[in-house]
């Protein structure tokens, strides 16, 4: 994973917007944080629908390797109880890869 000191705040990336295939969202909030990413509250710009939007920042290979195993397993999962991914967004700078993973949102009841 990439050091915290390159990484900015989770709010810093409010409002941003990333174009997937066919869906550009845009960041509304901060939903969790873990140690592998973040995951944020997004809207799609065409519907207007609440989704789901992991972002992870990796800078070496294997963190890379993890990460496009869990993009491989979201992208291909079927099964009725568990949300598989519906986009993906990669990019590549300095060495440091940004992956987002776009999902079905679904409120949880914490």
């Amino acid at each position: 994973m990439a050091s915290n000191s390159q990484l900015p705040p989770p709010c810093a990336l409010l409002n941003k917007q990333y174009t997937f295939e066919k869906t550009t969202i845009t960041i509304e909030e901060t939903i969790a944080e873990g140690g592998f990413g973040v995951v944020f509250l997004a809207r799609d710009n065409s519907s207007g629908a609440k989704v789901a939007c992991k972002r992870l920042l990796v800078n070496n290979e294997d963190d890379l390797i993890v990460a496009n195993r869990e993009v491989h397993i979201m992208t291909h999962l079927r099964h009725p109880h568990i949300l598989g991914a519906t986009g993906v967004y990669k990019n590549e700078k300095g060495g440091v890869t940004e992956i987002c993973i776009l999902m079905p949102y679904c409120k949880g009841i914490f």
